[in-house]
């Protein structure tokens, strides 16, 4: 039977640590993983082999008082996968973590990472900064990525097709068209949206178009966050391990913390299903900047559109979307309304 290891026995080894000047010590019996107190800052660390191909050599991740990375220079004859816990108030969680890591020789750096960046109690002090409104902005941006373009996902991350609360003008910017993503938490009919500028709904230069989803918020709905969360880092890992830690990235910038426990609420029913795609066109119900009142007494700082009067407008769409099949039925849906008002 494999030797069980527990916290106590983890602190031991990083006692002997301390005892000898912040020396590296081997853990367990395999040989490949050590750890060390380092005496300079009393930082205590986790040190393990790389496998081929694992991560990146530049891969960084980032917690409350945990960091996971690379080493920059070789460690005990190699450059190695460590954790760093800087916050002496984790240093029990971390003890056992890493005695689950001895215990059961998981040396895959991959698993190690998901074992941290899945740890509940590092959040169990830090407040979730997501407000309920923006995580239903979140979840209609994600639920458009994950069901209507499920084969295009590692290309919108690489191309930064989407890149989260950054500044950019509207939500998805394709090189060819663009989508602003309305998520609304109210079934009343008709549909309504909050605009949150001028500019919003503005075209610049390229085929605008909104999707229209309502999220009702329901503790036992079949859609969560964390649920599109994890099918799309799925997808990603498959292909690059950098394409997911920039998504995670652009999830924190948009006040998502991977792994905090208050995530779970954020779950969903649609009644309206999957969404409707709109023709953002002269006939849309829209306010612009040059809808801007010239007083400088008036400030037009948001608004609200009811969505009545746009059928001749909806796209007829089928996941997943082609960008190709999606340009020409915005411009069937444009010229035929252009033919109707002639």
């Amino acid at each position: 039977m494999d030797e069980r290891y527990n916290s106590d026995s983890i602190e031991g080894y990083f006692s002997y640590s301390i005892e000898n000047e912040g020396s590296y010590v081997n853990a367990g019996s395999s040989g490949e993983i050590h750890v060390q107190h380092r005496s300079s800052d009393g930082c205590r660390l986790l040190f393990v082999g790389i496998r081929e191909q694992e991560l990146d050599l530049d891969f960084q991740w980032h917690c409350q008082g945990v960091s996971c990375f690379i080493s920059e220079n070789p460690i005990i004859g190699e450059r190695r996968f460590v954790v760093e816990c800087s916050n002496s108030n984790f240093f029990g969680i971390f003890n056992r973590l890493i005695a689950e890591i001895v215990s059961d020789s998981i040396l895959n750096s991959l698993k190690i990472l998901e074992l941290f960046r899945f740890e509940k109690s590092f959040y169990s002090s830090i407040p979730n900064p997501m407000t309920d409104e923006q995580a239903v902005g979140l979840f209609g941006e994600l639920y458009l990525m994950s069901y209507w373009f499920s084969n295009s996902i590692p290309l919108i991350l690489t191309n930064n097709y989407w890149n989260g609360p950054t500044g950019a003008s509207k939500d998805y910017n394709f090189s060819e068209f663009q989508i602003e993503v309305k998520t609304s938490m109210s079934d009343t009919s008709p549909t309504k949206h909050k605009i949150s500028s001028l500019t919003q709904l503005q075209q610049e230069g390229l085929p605008l178009i909104l999707y229209s989803l309502i999220a009702i918020p329901n503790p036992n709905g079949e859609h969560s966050i964390n649920g599109l969360v994890e099918e799309i880092r799925e997808i990603l890992l498959s292909e690059s391990h950098e394409l997911e830690t920039l998504f995670v990235g652009l999830l924190e910038s948009n006040n998502f913390i991977l792994g905090h426990p208050s995530n779970e609420k954020y779950r969903y029913s649609l009644p309206m299903e999957n969404g409707t795609f709109y023709s953002v066109s002269k006939q849309f119900p829209r306010l612009v900047s040059s809808d801007d009142a010239d007083d400088e007494r008036i400030h037009i700082e948001d608004y609200s559109i009811t969505l009545v009067g746009v059928e001749n407008l909806e796209l007829m769409l089928s996941p997943p979307l082609d960008y190709s099949l999606l340009l020409n039925e915005y411009s069937r849906i444009n010229n035929s309304h252009d033919q109707g008002s002639n």
